[in-house]
């Protein structure tokens, strides 16, 4: 009895201070993956300028699109409120008509640019070729211009709204309507979110002015154009950035990424650390005799097997994945579910000749895979989807939330593989016999 005590004891103080030195190891790695952050950032930069490009050519080919239906918009408006004012019009009926149509005013005015009429009341000027805002119209009402609209005013307080006045010639008789309206979508049409829908330190120029920019804790104003087009680096407060930059029609993008001089040493050295140690655990693995049980032919027939079940499993999550367009979770457990069933008969019957009957024997294994998909998807799915979206990191042409998708499903399927492994074998078709 002393003697198996002994035994039993001299397997498991290795195996021990095997799994504590990986358990090491893995927070070692995820020290290194932190560090090595800021270099993974800019060795992205490729990826990320690629995909702001692609981004603001779709909208340099569509902003005159955008910009006419925004003005016809703006315009229409405009035109039914001069085909519904008489210059007697009384302020009530400018009323029911400016709210019905959602303007802000409306001005009636004759042919010598008096004021007529006017909602609300405060807006009514004696002759608009004596105020700012108005005195553009004096075209319209000349007959030099059929209609006519004022650049577009930011409305104080507000970072989306901002006011436009339109005027038009009515149709039967001279003068001109003019009426304001607030619109809130004007910064699409300018492109000033642009820089945000290209993704994160993206600067984005036009004729040597900044339209737009998504770097974090930086105003647009604070951002000098001819800075960024002089060199390969830039400052904003305590923070230096690389620049790259691809001209795109009128636009020029410019791809900003933080510089750290100690990324790369200290993740090169952790990295060396984290491999001494995964080395120091395989050696304590080999000298109890570990491998040689672990890995004996009941571990190739589970491979042989494995790779079947994986291509037939895998084949299934992509499949739904990329054509059918559903989510990692969806398109993973129902390509699991279908090569659970292949991998049940082919692993009892084949892999571990485990000859127990009745429902206990797939009750286990139902509960192996459930334990090892959710730890394997769980671990794999979250982690890598947060550093490939974080670091804009994309291959094959792939958008950076296609490649992390189909990358996070890829890492989860190799945990998957290593966990059911063990609970296979050591849980679920478990031999009964005991060792001498």
């Amino acid at each position: 009895m002393a003697n198996e005590k002994k035994k039993f004891g001299g397997k498991i103080f290795p195996c021990a201070v095997a799994a504590v030195t990986l358990v090491i190891s893995f927070i070692a790695s995820f020290f290194a993956l932190n560090i090595a952050s800021d270099a993974a950032a800019a060795s992205a930069a490729d990826a990320r300028i690629d995909a702001a490009v692609t981004t603001v050519k779709d909208f340099s080919s569509d902003k005159s699109r955008l910009s006419f239906e925004f003005y016809d918009k703006i315009y229409s408006k405009a035109g039914y409120a001069a085909s519904q004012i008489e210059e007697a019009s009384t302020e009530q009926e400018l009323s029911a008509l400016a709210k019905g149509l959602e303007l802000d005013s409306v001005i009636v005015v004759d042919e010598n640019g008096n004021c007529t009429a006017a909602y609300p009341e405060g807006q009514k000027v004696k002759n608009i070729k004596k105020n700012s805002d108005l005195s553009a119209f004096m075209k319209v009402v000349k007959g030099l211009s059929y209609k006519l609209s004022t650049a577009p005013k930011q409305v104080e307080g507000s970072e989306n709204e901002f006011l436009i006045y339109a005027g038009i010639r009515p149709a039967d008789r001279q003068g001109a309507v003019i009426v304001a309206v607030t619109v809130d979508n004007y910064n699409e049409i300018i492109g000033a979110d642009l820089a945000e829908k290209c993704g994160y330190d993206i600067v984005i120029t036009e004729d040597k002015a900044v339209v737009s920019s998504s770097v974090k804790g930086v105003s647009p104003s604070d951002i000098s154009a001819e800075a960024l087009a002089k060199g390969t680096e830039v400052s904003f407060g305590d923070k230096t950035y690389s620049v790259k930059s691809e001209a795109v029609d009128e636009y020029t993008v410019y791809c900003l990424s933080e510089k750290s001089s100690s990324g790369n040493i200290a993740a090169l050295v952790v990295g060396i650390v984290d491999l001494l140690l995964i080395l120091a655990a395989a050696a304590v693995l080999m000298l109890s005799g570990f491998f040689t049980k672990f890995f004996d032919i009941k571990f190739w027939k589970f491979l042989m097997v494995g790779i079947l079940n994986t291509v037939v499993g895998m084949g299934l999550q992509f499949l739904f994945y990329n054509l059918f367009g559903w989510n990692e979770w969806i398109s993973s457990i129902i390509g699991y579910f279908l090569g659970s069933v292949l991998s049940y008969f082919l692993n009892k019957y084949f892999t571990f000749q485990n000859k127990e009957k009745g429902i206990k024997p797939i009750l286990k294994f139902a509960v192996n895979i459930a334990v090892c998909y959710g730890l394997a998807y769980g671990i794999a799915i979250p982690l890598v989807k947060m550093f490939c979206l974080s670091n804009a990191v994309t291959m094959f042409g792939w958008s950076v939330e296609t490649f992390a998708g189909n990358f996070s499903m890829l890492a989860g399927s190799c945990l998957f593989v290593a966990f059911n492994y063990i609970g296979q074998r050591f849980f679920a078709f478990k031999e009964k016999k005991t060792e001498e």
